[in-house]
């Protein structure tokens, strides 16, 4: 198989099961691919260079990654091809608030009996799609604030998701002092 140089040397941020395959994610935008449990590997190509941090699949053809940039990718063919899915996104703190690129997106979670709602945790935003990631709303509601990392959907409600705020980009930990889930 034919890799890019590039992916060689790539920190690999995050793996995740495609069915039976193996998707991995890192640094400069890669995604590679395994069939054999990762015995050998082989390079998808994306439309981006930016660092893919968190990738999930719904079955064994649908998936998301997402990375620094606010790139948020999309494939229904097991990680084959990606395509941007970033529209309805905004950021207060970039030069073109509805910038396509340019977003912090730092997790994303999804409950498997709706694969086409997923919830996204950016930089300072929460947000939700019902369509895959055509388009993007944001959700942060009441939050205290809404900057944090983890983010994941209830096991058995999928309109109940979980978010751990923290107080900025500056001071990564919680609110008070205090773990609070909301």
């Amino acid at each position: 198989s034919v890799m890019a140089p590039t992916a060689l040397t790539a920190a690999v941020l995050a793996v995740a099961r495609a069915g039976e395959r193996l998707v991995a994610v890192g640094e400069r935008g890669i995604v590679l691919l395994s069939d054999d449990r990762g015995a050998s590997w082989r390079q998808a190509p994306t439309p981006v260079r930016a660092s893919l941090t968190a990738v999930q699949f719904v079955d064994a053809q649908v998936g998301w990654a997402v990375g620094h940039l606010g790139v948020v990718l999309h494939t229904e063919d097991g990680g084959q091809t990606w395509k941007p899915i970033n529209k309805g996104l905004r950021s207060e703190f970039i030069p073109d608030p509805n910038a396509e690129i340019g977003h912090c997106v730092h997790h994303i979670a999804m409950h498997p009996s709706r694969p086409d709602t997923l919830f996204m945790q950016k930089h300072w935003d929460v947000m939700r799609t019902d369509d895959a990631g055509e388009n993007w709303r944001e959700v942060s509601g009441n939050l205290p604030t809404d900057f944090g990392f983890c983010i994941d959907v209830h096991a058995h409600e999928p309109e109940t998701l979980y978010v751990v705020p923290i107080k900025s980009d500056g001071e990564h930990f919680p609110l008070d002092g205090k773990l609070r889930v909301y």
